[in-house]
């Protein structure tokens, strides 16, 4: 059972960071610098066992605390953005509205949606342009979408919620949603699968869409997958897995980030805090590390742990495993010649 929900959300963006309040990072501070004080015996030095980083001698703890130092401003639930050194620009999906139709046609054909139950979807188009057509990119908020939202509720079955962070790759594949239905993840549901990996912006010039660039800091469409996150977390039942990345870094330039991220993106700010002891009856944590690198954080450590217990205030219990061997098969299946997978994988010759 416990192998059944793997949470791993986030994008990592690069030049844009949000921080928590300074209370937050000398929390953190302080759950690294028991480890950095057993690995750094003078300045300049970390032992190698513990380093997967092409980083400077402060390599663990200056990135922690760059991420949690930024030019962002905490108001409340919102984050706004004083400074950002360099706009990067992209434009709203081409042919977008055709992928919107295609997909909300699609997902109701795969999943024998029967006619009489069948959504419309033009009128899901006209509610998701009204969200932010004619807007600037920047003024769209999460009250934008809650009439599109409404509209295409959904029920999520017990047991099978697959919450993800950091490792969305993987947590699809463990989902099989398209084959078996094995798991659901959000992008598994007509909320997500509408829009999963599409950039859009509105523009006050008609068509109303602007299709050459929007701002880096409103491309992400975080009004928009805030609510959707939170309203996929509100009707979570049953046992729910929760995968983190045990390994993360950034995928260019390998800073590092933590596990998981109580102020930033989805599953801390919105998602954990839904959960209800109501219906939930256990969260099972699952830590999955990248083949070849050593582990930043694992089970009882740092940022799992701070998860862990933001959980258990909740009064839901909590179990957490390292790379279990569901976890790594899948990532043997990518790598079968990684030292890790021939260690699990010694098949006979014939």
């Amino acid at each position: 059972m416990f192998f059944q929900i793997l949470l791993l959300q986030g994008i990592l963006l690069k030049d844009v960071v949000m921080v928590a309040p300074p209370s937050l990072f000398d929390t953190f501070k302080s759950y690294f610098s028991a480890d950095l004080n057993k690995q750094i015996s003078t300045k300049g030095n970390i032992d190698p066992d513990f380093q997967n980083s092409d980083s400077d001698s402060d390599w663990l703890i200056n990135n922690y605390a760059n991420f949690f130092k930024s030019d962002v401003n905490q108001k409340g639930n919102q984050a706004s953005i004083n400074k950002i050194s360099e706009i990067q620009k992209y434009g709203t999906t081409r042919h977008i509205k055709e992928i919107f139709l295609g997909r909300c046609y699609e997902y109701q054909y795969k999943n024998g949606v029967l006619e009489e139950n069948e959504w419309n979807c033009e009128n899901l188009w006209n509610l998701f342009f009204k969200a932010f057509g004619f807007k600037k990119p920047c003024d769209v908020t999460s009250a934008d979408y809650k009439e599109l939202l409404d509209n295409i509720d959904e029920r999520i079955p017990r047991d099978k919620a697959l919450l993800w962070s950091g490792t969305r790759e993987l947590a699809h594949k463990y989902s099989d949603f398209l084959y078996t239905k094995r798991f659901t993840t959000l992008e598994d549901t007509l909320a997500g699968y509408l829009l999963n990996g599409l950039t859009w912006c509105g523009s006050d010039q008609p068509p109303g869409i602007n299709f050459n660039q929007c701002p880096w800091e409103c491309s992400i469409q975080a009004p928009y997958w805030s609510l959707a996150n939170q309203r996929f977390a509100q009707k979570l039942s049953g046992v729910i897995h929760i995968v983190l990345n045990g390994t993360r870094q950034h995928y260019t330039d390998k800073k590092l980030y933590p596990a998981y991220m109580k102020h930033r993106y989805y599953l801390g700010p919105y998602m954990i805090p839904e959960f209800n002891k109501r219906n939930i009856t256990m969260v099972v944590i699952i830590v999955a590390h990248t083949l070849h690198l050593k582990p930043i954080e694992s089970c009882g450590q740092k940022t799992v742990q701070m998860l862990a217990d933001d959980i258990k205030a909740k009064d839901i219990p909590v179990v957490c495993y390292d790379d279990p061997s569901v976890v790594k098969h899948i990532l043997c299946v990518d790598d079968p010649m990684s030292l890790e997978c021939m260690q699990i994988s010694r098949g006979a010759r014939l």
